[in-house]
């Protein structure tokens, strides 16, 4: 079994046709703005290492269509993500994010956001902008309200929020026309007495939505 990688290996940066990229499980802390000379790359997968931040030039990646960050040390993300105008998925899970960039607004082709096991308290108000997001995971953070902008999510399929610190939801929530599947396991959530959560309750039994509760 091969050593993990205690640094980047730039050498890789002059593969110019490159398309997929996986140098998980490695022990780098950072990567080199040079990145950005794989012009062609469409997967990147840095799963696993020590990323403090990203360079920025990470922008200037426009064929990416797959960014896997899990299991870093992330507390934030360069303004340039926005300019990934072709990205589908972004895996940002097990880091140390408080929020996101205002520009995250800007990937328009995103369609799944895994945002697992980081620090949120607060529904970051930018992705309510995601009109073609399909899944996001927002479990095991330490949210304690969601914004009524959710409600912006029309191509939302699965949300899941399990593990937070909810009391209530917005009742946008429940007309979310494409959901499907919303976990909320492990909520401070009263379902019997507070009369917003029953009546968020009955939309969803009506329209057949599969609640994890």
């Amino acid at each position: 079994m091969s050593k993990p990688l205690k640094n980047f290996p730039e050498p890789i940066l002059n593969l110019k046709t490159l398309k997929y990229l996986d140098l998980g499980e490695n022990e780098f802390n950072s990567i080199p703005e040079s990145i950005d000379k794989l012009k062609n790359l469409k997967m990147l997968r840095l799963t696993n290492n020590n990323l403090a931040f990203l360079a920025d030039s990470i922008g200037n990646l426009k064929s990416l269509q797959r960014l896997y960050l899990n299991n870093n040390q992330l507390e934030q993300l360069p303004e340039s993500i926005g300019n990934l105008k072709n990205l589908q998925e972004l895996w940002l899970g097990n880091n140390s994010l408080i929020n996101l960039p205002e520009t995250i607004k800007n990937l328009k082709s995103l369609k799944t956001l895994n945002l697992v096991s980081n620090q949120f308290t607060k529904f970051p108000e930018s992705l309510s902008k995601l009109a073609s997001l399909k899944i996001l995971y927002l479990s095991n953070n330490k949210l304690v309200t969601l914004s009524d902008s959710i409600g912006n999510l029309s191509s939302l399929k699965r949300l899941t929020l399990k593990n937070n610190k909810l009391k209530t939801l917005p009742g946008e929530i429940a007309n979310l026309k494409s959901l499907k599947k919303l976990s909320i396991v492990n909520n401070p959530l009263d379902w019997k007495k507070d009369k917003n959560n029953i009546k968020i309750s009955k939309e969803l039994r009506r329209r057949r939505i599969k609640v994890y509760k």
